[in-house]
């Protein structure tokens, strides 16, 4: 399983300063049925020592077992967030 990118990536409002929520589309290859778009949400907390701490929520069922799609795209996603792409 593999995170080719993630799409329409749009800022939800949060009225806490050290969240940030998204919400965006992202494109799975997955091993057994190709490629799969899935909605997700996910949010970007820095924590009191401050390191950031990711949640990833898929918003749509499927065929693949979710904890290591949940961690490809934590590893994702902040590789997003380190190289500035998230605003």
């Amino acid at each position: 399983m593999k995170v080719e990118r993630i799409t329409d990536i749009q800022r939800k409002e949060a009225y806490i300063d050290y969240r940030r929520m998204y919400t965006g589309n992202a494109t799975l290859s997955l091993n057994t049925s190709g490629s799969v778009e899935v909605p997700i949400e996910f949010a970007l907390e820095q924590t009191a020592l401050g390191s950031i701490d990711i949640t990833v929520n898929l918003l749509r069922k499927i065929e693949h077992p979710v904890l290591p799609v949940i961690d490809n795209l934590k590893e994702y996603i902040r590789e997003l967030s380190t190289t500035g792409q998230l605003s």
